[in-house]
């Protein structure tokens, strides 16, 4: 799928919506270093070129691919990735299926 699917931007943070959940990346402080995508196991995230043709920040090249291991957001120097999550299995989580990066700590 194209990066464009799934992709909103506003209040400075992308927020890509991909098949397991959402990846949020903070536009203020990443700093498109690539580190993300460079630790992304699946090939899901690419940098996006400003208009003077410099990495500006991530987007997900196909959202059907990313499996929500959380190594983007480990491999980010800049804290600028967070997580949201939705899994099928509700045991570790039964209230919305929904997960907090920070109630997550086995994806970081």
């Amino acid at each position: 799928m194209p990066a464009e699917v799934g992709a909103t931007e506003s209040d400075s943070v992308l927020r890509i919506d991909v098949l397991v959940g959402q990846i949020n990346v903070d536009l203020t402080t990443c700093q498109g270093c690539g580190c993300c995508a460079e630790g992304c196991p699946e090939g899901a995230l690419v940098m996006v070129l400003d208009v003077e043709g410099v990495f500006s920040h991530p987007d997900v090249f196909d959202t059907e691919a990313c499996i929500g291991c959380g190594a983007c957001k480990a491999r980010c120097p800049s804290g600028s990735i967070s997580l949201l999550f939705s899994f099928e299995n509700e045991e570790e989580d039964d209230s919305s299926g929904e997960q907090s990066p920070e109630d997550a700590s086995h994806w970081a």
